[in-house]
């Protein structure tokens, strides 16, 4: 499978800026899994991004920074599956990594 990810942090600067999926998802080619990457730190970022076109999320800085990294993924990715019933979308990867 071909697979695009979208950086959301700026590499020169390390500033974060969500906008850059938003603008970038249409330009991704159907049948392609789209990654949306850096910057995810809540449920609801996971659910509007997956509603956006997005199959994956790459999740580093918000787990390496939190003293319980398992309970901090388990409550994003809860947080996401039950808010995405109601958006017709559904949370189906994360990939977790260091920042």
């Amino acid at each position: 499978a071909t697979v695009i990810g979208v950086n959301n942090r700026n590499l020169r600067t390390l500033s974060v800026d969500m906008t850059a999926s938003r603008r970038l998802v249409g330009q991704i080619p159907p049948g392609t899994v789209a990654v949306a990457e850096s910057g995810l730190r809540t449920s609801a970022d996971l659910v509007e991004l997956g509603a956006a076109g997005y199959h994956a999320f790459l999740i580093g800085e918000a787990l390496v920074t939190t003293p319980e990294p398992g309970e901090t993924l388990g409550r994003l990715l809860d947080g996401a599956r039950s808010a995405s019933g109601g958006v017709g979308t559904t949370v189906r990867g994360v990939v977790a990594g260091g920042a």
